[in-house]
C-alpha cells in the first residue's frame, strides 16, 4: 500500500486511519503545486490524473479523501 501525501493536506487523516489500523504503507511525499512526487514523478500521471492525495492499494489507484479511502481500508480490516 502507498499513501501519496502533501504535508498540511487531507492525507493527514489517510495516515492517521492508518497508523491507527496498524497498516503499513509506503509514503511518497508530493508537491500540490507543482504535481511531482520526491522523486520527480509527475503525480498526475502516477495516480491516473488526480490532483488529490491518494493511496494505492495492490496495484490500483482510490483517491484518499471520504468513502474511497475508507471502504478499501474497512474491507481489508474488518474489525474497524
Amino acid at each position: 500500500m502507498k499513501l501519496y501525501y502533501s504535508p498540511g493536506a487531507c492525507s493527514l487523516a489517510a495516515d492517521i486511519v492508518l497508523r491507527e489500523a496498524k497498516i503499513d504503507a509506503d509514503y511518497v511525499k508530493v508537491d500540490l503545486k507543482s504535481h511531482k512526487t520526491e522523486k520527480g514523478d509527475d503525480y498526475t500521471t502516477t495516480v491516473g490524473g488526480s490532483s488529490a492525495s491518494a493511496i494505492r492499494i495492490r496495484g490500483t489507484c482510490v483517491d484518499s479523501q471520504g468513502r474511497s479511502f475508507a471502504q478499501p481500508t474497512r474491507l481489508r480490516l474488518p474489525s474497524l
